[in-house]
């Protein structure tokens, strides 16, 4: 959401996804705690790893960085880190 010019664009995308997923809280109660909790530790586990191993920077300072013109693409290790979560995120959904 960087490209765009305009912060409102930003919040109405977080409100959007928050909508949708409280609506679906509702609706499939148990899918949606299977893959929040999926998610969540996925997204933490590869939080901690990207602590001591680095290259993973917090996806605010990225979007900054891009847009203030202080790096012109995204480290290759960044994604990496963004493959690693999606496989984890499978194998939690899975087990």
């Amino acid at each position: 959401m960087f490209h765009f010019e305009y912060s409102w664009v930003f919040w109405a995308t977080n409100v959007l996804c928050i909508m949708i997923c409280a609506f679906m809280t509702f609706k499939l109660f148990d899918h949606t705690i299977i893959f929040s909790t999926a998610a969540m530790g996925s997204y933490l586990f590869i939080r901690g790893v990207s602590c001591y191993a680095g290259h993973y920077y917090n996806e605010f300072t990225m979007a900054n960085l891009l847009k203030s013109g202080a790096i012109t693409d995204i480290d290759p290790w960044y994604w990496c880190y963004v493959v690693g979560f999606v496989i984890l995120l499978g194998l939690g959904l899975v087990y």
